[in-house]
């Protein structure tokens, strides 16, 4: 299923120069759904940041119910950072993760500089322990990485 970012980006007020949180985002698909793409796509004639931010027709929000929720029961909860509690809880689901994009070291492994804040948002789906790492699937640009546990 492909949803409208366009709709979650603005009814979770996501802002164009900072950006957003993952739990403002959470909660917004929890309590008021998505729509799907086709209903409010990403087109050539969206050429702007405005456009892009545009008011969704009022409409949307009745698809957001019938598309999203009224068929998934959404649901998410923090997972504590440390290594062996992410790998528990990795049993039952990929974890998201909030990191830095992207710096890699010599042996291809990305990591977080000291002193950085996160400004990308992936998905946990494994880890590695020789290499010490997370296996990262990055929904940008569908990729693989490999992150430092200690990112």
């Amino acid at each position: 299923m492909n949803f409208s970012d366009r709709f979650l980006a603005k009814t979770s007020g996501t802002d164009p120069n900072s950006g957003n949180t993952p739990d403002q985002v959470l909660e917004t698909l929890r309590k008021i759904g998505v729509p799907l793409q086709e209903r409010w796509d990403f087109s050539p004639d969206i050429d702007t940041v405005e456009k892009f931010y545009d008011n969704p027709p009022p409409k949307l929000f009745d698809y957001a119910r019938q598309d999203f929720l009224d068929i998934y029961n959404f649901k998410y909860e923090d997972v504590p950072t440390d290594k062996e509690t992410i790998k528990k809880a990795l049993k039952c689901s990929v974890i998201g993760v909030g990191l830095v994009a992207w710096f890699q070291n010599n042996n291809g492994i990305y990591y977080s500089p000291k002193g950085t804040s996160a400004n990308h948002f992936c998905v946990i789906y494994g880890y590695d322990d020789e290499k010490q790492a997370w296996k990262i699937f990055d929904s940008y640009d569908q990729s693989i990485k490999i992150l430092s546990f200690d990112h």
